[in-house]
């Protein structure tokens, strides 16, 4: 059956980390381990918020509440600030097949785990509210990937049977739970050549 749709996962396969670990060392002395070990608290160990993944929790306020903690210096916001500038670069490569496949009469749609501060930046900063016909973002779908709810919501929005749609993600897990709803789906790793894998199911890229 003719895909109709591809949802591309954001962080991995749309955009990827741009200069944060080595901005953060040279202008306020965190080294790398302590940036991500920040992180992994704040996404991971923080009970109440999960990240913010599924809208629960404002993500700014955690993040205020938790830098003074880990002995963060400068006023909240500009640790927010930049981590937001920094932590995610589109690739144009990527986004120009994007706008091959919507030029050729293909929907495209992001289908993303963020937080609400982290979508809102990447739809209005990094401009994906045009670049893309939909964007599905977990903290507003309420489920985070690979929870089989968030593709029935993304699937049940576009309106498109499950065989339509191509799934893009580089995390095994998610694949195998969009496969599992009957989405046609395939893992994008560091290397791939992302043309050939669209072209592999008679995509127009």
């Amino acid at each position: 059956m003719r895909i109709s749709t591809v949802l591309f996962d954001a962080d991995g396969v749309v955009q990827f980390p741009g200069a944060i670990a080595a901005h953060f060392a040279q202008r306020y002395g965190w080294a790398e381990d302590k940036l991500r070990g920040f992180f992994h608290h704040v996404f991971h160990e923080r009970p109440e918020l999960d990240g913010g993944l599924t809208g629960d929790e404002d993500l700014r306020v955690v993040m205020h509440e938790a830098l003074p903690e880990w002995g963060w210096a400068e006023e909240p916001d500009i640790f927010v600030r930049d981590w937001l500038r920094l932590g995610a670069v589109p690739d144009p490569a990527v986004l120009d097949l994007v706008a091959r496949l919507r030029a050729a009469g293909v929907v495209c749609g992001l289908a993303s785990n963020q937080p609400v501060l982290r979508a809102r930046y990447m739809d209005d900063d990094l401009g994906y509210r045009k670049l893309f016909d939909h964007r599905f973002y977990s903290a507003e779908l309420g489920h985070a990937k690979p929870e089989a709810e968030f593709y029935t919501a993304a699937l049940a929005a576009l309106g498109v049977p499950p065989s339509q749609a191509l799934f893009v993600d580089d995390r095994e897990e998610n694949v195998a739970a969009a496969r599992a709803c009957g989405l046609q789906a395939v893992v994008h790793r560091p290397g791939d050549r992302l043309r050939d894998q669209l072209a592999r199911y008679g995509l127009p890229v």
